[in-house]
């Protein structure tokens, strides 16, 4: 597959979700006033609202990086870079797969 193929569809995955999200929180700030514009039959404002919401989201999810990527892409290809815990050999390995690894966390 194709390199662009992935990063494009990284970009539109990324898009979308953001969009929600971001729609979402636009509906959990301003409730009450979209609320009270529905009831005066005014359909303009929130929908404005909530594309502003769901673009603001959106540029946002497109333009974060994933901690992997910030500490370095070469790494995080090569898959040598560990989750927050130190675990090392077949405990890195295993621990997501066994529940008996729960105990040999360091934290």
């Amino acid at each position: 597959m194709s390199k662009w193929l992935d990063f494009l569809f990284t970009i539109v995955v990324r898009l979308i979700c953001g969009v929600v999200l971001g729609s979402g929180a636009g509906m959990l700030l301003n409730y009450k006033g979209i609320l009270w514009s529905f009831s005066k039959d005014n359909l303009k404002g929130p929908v404005i609202w909530l594309a502003l919401c769901g673009l603001v989201g959106g540029v946002i999810a497109i333009f974060t990086f994933p901690v992997g990527r910030r500490l370095g892409i070469k790494e995080f290809e090569e898959g040598t870079i560990r989750a927050h815990h130190k675990l090392t050999g077949a405990e890195a390995y295993a621990f997501p797969l066994h529940p008996a690894s729960f105990s040999s966390l360091p934290f």
